[in-house]
């Protein structure tokens, strides 16, 4: 698997972790992260589908021209 999940690393691109995940003890965390690293936002997503979580993130992708892109990140145990 490559180290960034497919995501661009490209100067003045921003990335929006959001949602809610759920531990394995039923205790809900709000996610609200923003980094302009494409290894960070892979890292965030890599640890919620690697620990026990379930819920839905969105990660949002906003290009330096203002471009968004949304990709749903579903985790199930």
């Amino acid at each position: 698997m490559p180290s960034n999940l497919g995501l661009r690393e490209w100067h003045m691109t921003s990335y929006a972790l959001t949602g809610a995940v759920i531990d394995d003890e039923g205790v809900t965390t709000t996610i609200n992260e923003f980094t302009t690293s494409a290894a960070r936002a892979a890292e965030w997503i890599r640890f919620y589908t690697g620990n026990s979580f379930t819920g839905t993130l969105i990660l949002i992708t906003t290009d330096i021209d203002g471009i968004k892109a949304k990709r749903r990140v579903v985790i199930d145990r």
